[in-house]
């Protein structure tokens, strides 16, 4: 058994991809369960640029991936991000193995943080909701568009930080890579379908195809 990293180590580990949209987040720390698929979908990927849309996934099908990369294979810069911080990922599949909860409350601590810094808002790519729960706020992240999804984009060494009094609220510190089609993705009878990912968080679970992982 692998020992759960710390507060801070899983704050540093999670911090560029905690502004993700749940959904997208919850696939990209399901995946990181297997870190040898990471590279062997990413190297797939790469010998099939010409791959797009329902044949893209089609053929990620079968291949025979878990579902979290199947619908990953649509967010091919991900994947490749993934792949080039091996290391990384692997500690946050253990980690998420190990302990969801801990996961959970790193992620909803990062977004406290971008949220108290001014970068974390509201915009055309994005909606992020601020809900209240007993002891805490919980900040939810969904494409502002259910059928597009924006990537953000940004330097975890900066997003997460408050400006010095009377500095300028950084709501540019959050860019976004072009947005990405998911209609192939919007079905509920597939266990990689978009629907069916997110998060729990008062829970502290995540989930897939409608059910906790």
């Amino acid at each position: 058994q692998t020992a759960v990293p710390s507060p801070g180590q899983l704050d540093q580990l999670l911090a560029p991809v905690a502004l993700y949209p749940d959904a997208l987040l919850s696939q990209i720390t399901t995946a990181s369960t297997d870190p040898q698929e990471i590279l062997d979908v990413d190297a797939w990927l790469q010998t099939n640029p010409g791959l797009t849309g329902a044949a893209l996934t089609d053929a990620a099908e079968k291949q025979g991936f878990d579902p979290a990369f199947i619908a990953l294979v649509n967010f091919p810069q991900v994947l490749s991000m993934m792949a080039q911080h091996i290391d990384d990922y692997a500690a946050i599949g253990q980690a998420f193995s190990a302990d969801q909860g801990a996961v959970t409350s790193s992620i909803q601590r990062l977004r406290a943080q971008a949220y108290d810094s001014g970068a974390l808002r509201t915009n055309s790519q994005q909606r992020v909701e601020v809900q209240q729960s007993p002891g805490q706020a919980i900040y939810v992240i969904q494409p502002a568009n259910p059928t597009v999804v924006y990537v953000p984009q940004y330097d975890p060494t900066l997003v997460y930080v408050r400006p010095a009094p009377g500095a300028m609220v950084a709501t540019s510190m959050i860019s976004f890579h072009a947005g990405i089609g998911i209609g192939v993705l919007m079905v509920d009878n597939r266990p990689w379908g978009w629907n069916g990912w997110g998060w729990n968080w008062r829970a502290r679970r995540a989930y897939y195809n409608h059910g906790y992982w």
